[in-house]
Parts: C-alpha cells; structure tokens; sequence
C-alpha cells in the first residue's frame, strides 16, 4: 500500500474534501521521471480526446526509441528553458540564431 493510497483513504474516511485533480497531475508528473513506464490515465485521456473529435484508428504500437525521450538535457540543448513566475513554472523556447558565413 502507497502513501497515496492511505492519503486516499483517509480523506474517504474522514468525509474530507479530496483534490482529485491534483493527484492525477503528480501521478503525471512521477511518469515523466520513468523512462520505462506507461503514461497513467491513458483510458480517461483516450475518452478526452475522443470528445475532441481525435481519432486514433489505424494506430501502429511501436517501441520507444532513446531518440525519442526528452528530458531536461534534451530540452535545454533545443534551447528550452524553465520560466518561474508567480503561479506556475512555465517552459519557454527560444530561437537560435542563424550563423552567418
């Protein structure tokens, strides 16, 4: 049993109020950090999307390939960078400049 799984189950207990929306975004968040672990959530996404009018037919499952994990070293050699304002910690990119020859 996880500390999440009793934070859960206390709040349910106790008749507290329980931010769910919150949870869901850490469990998120933990999954970026894991190199070999599925995106949480991926049923509940589905149907969003879904709604959105996304469609996923025709989808081909392919494995993840090194080239196609980004993490903080790979986004700051795009030349993204992590921006602390107030509220929230937002990424912005910048544009690199063009040598001249």
């Amino acid at each position: 049993m996880s500390y999440q799984d009793l934070y859960i189950m206390w709040h349910v207990r106790n008749g507290k109020p329980l931010n769910l929306p919150h949870l869901i975004m850490k469990n998120m968040m933990r999954a970026t950090s894991k190199v070999e672990r599925a995106l949480p959530y991926r049923m509940v996404i589905t149907k969003i999307l879904s709604y959105f009018g996304i469609v996923f037919g025709n989808e081909v499952v392919s494995r993840i390939d090194v080239g196609d994990i980004y993490n903080a070293s790979s986004l700051n050699r795009m030349g993204w960078k992590k921006v602390f304002d107030v509220d929230n910690v937002v990424a912005q990119g910048r544009r690199k400049k063009k040598k001249k020859s």
